[in-house]
């Protein structure tokens, strides 16, 4: 019997460390894992939930997998980097846009643009503004 306890002892002690390294790489996102008071079927309900949420490995770009969790990381950071990259524009597309812009404002539009304001036109935009 006493080999039988020693057993059982090394077995959670083995299992205590083992959830502690786990743990730093776990987050609790569901609400229902954050329960105050928590009965043994919460418990361990709440323990498969975190064990089935558990990435415990990723593939990368190369194929390898990556089971550490630096490697991981890596992983993660390189391919959101390459999503969110910087897209650099089509030079040829830009110069197409430039040219459906007009360079050239009517004659008509030129004189009203730089003629100075009259004091009608600022009398006049005053008093509809006031009416709004």
């Amino acid at each position: 019997m006493p080999a039988y306890k020693a057993l059982r002892h090394l077995n959670a002690k083995i299992l205590r460390l083992h959830a502690k390294r786990l743990q730093s790489s776990m987050s609790n996102t569901v609400p229902t894992d954050n329960i105050p008071r928590e009965t043994l079927y919460k418990l361990i309900r709440k323990r498969k939930w975190r064990f089935s949420r558990l990435v415990r490995s990723v593939r990368d770009d190369t194929g390898t997998i990556q089971t550490s969790v630096t490697g991981m990381a890596s992983v993660f950071t390189s391919f959101f980097q390459h999503k969110y990259r910087r897209i650099d524009p089509n030079n040829e597309c830009v110069a197409a846009f430039a040219n459906l812009i007009r360079t050239e404002l009517p004659q008509d539009m030129v004189h009203t643009y730089e003629s100075p304001f009259a004091s009608e036109e600022i009398y006049q935009s005053i008093n509809s503004a006031g009416d709004e």
